[in-house]
């Protein structure tokens, strides 16, 4: 029993076990989360675009009045910026399923891994050295991640203006 003990870990490094159970997954789910919410967002703009239709809707520049367009347009090109920011947070959650599992605290690990069935069939790197290059700090690509959501922030806050 006590030798099963010594292999539970084997083939893993320190920075592996923490950068994966930990940050990739937070990331993940954070991202799923943000993805439903941001679907629910682009569909109550739909449905205000289609009830306000050509009503006039004032437009501003530098907060002064600059004239004005289609209420639709105006809120349609909310539905656009929506679209952008999920589609930062799709190729952000693609990075977030790389899996770190087995590159070792250097170039690889000298012992067979199933990387594939430590994360359940989900996409592997391929390159060891570029794995540890990069850890522990963007294993999940954590700059990429803000930025989609610094991105979204500006989104929401240019709405709230309104």
């Amino acid at each position: 029993m006590a030798e099963t003990g010594y292999k539970l870990h084997a083939g893993r490094s320190r920075n592996e076990q923490i950068a994966e159970p930990t940050f990739g997954s937070f990331v993940a789910h954070s991202i799923d989360t943000l993805q439903n919410l941001i679907a629910d967002w682009f569909e109550a703009i739909l449905i205000r675009a289609e009830a306000a239709g050509s009503t006039p809707c004032p437009q501003y520049t530098h907060l002064a009045t600059g004239g004005a367009c289609a209420g639709a347009h105006w809120l349609l090109a909310y539905v656009e910026c929506s679209s952008a920011d999920a589609a930062r947070f799709a190729d952000c959650r693609k990075r977030a399923n790389l899996c770190p599992l087995g590159s070792g605290r250097l170039s690889g690990a000298t012992l067979t891994i199933n990387r594939q069935a430590d994360r359940g069939g989900s996409w592997l790197r391929c390159s060891d050295c570029q794995t540890v290059w990069t850890r522990p700090a963007t294993v999940t690509s954590p700059s990429s991640f803000v930025d989609a959501l610094s991105m979204l922030a500006l989104h929401l806050s240019r709405w709230a203006e309104r």
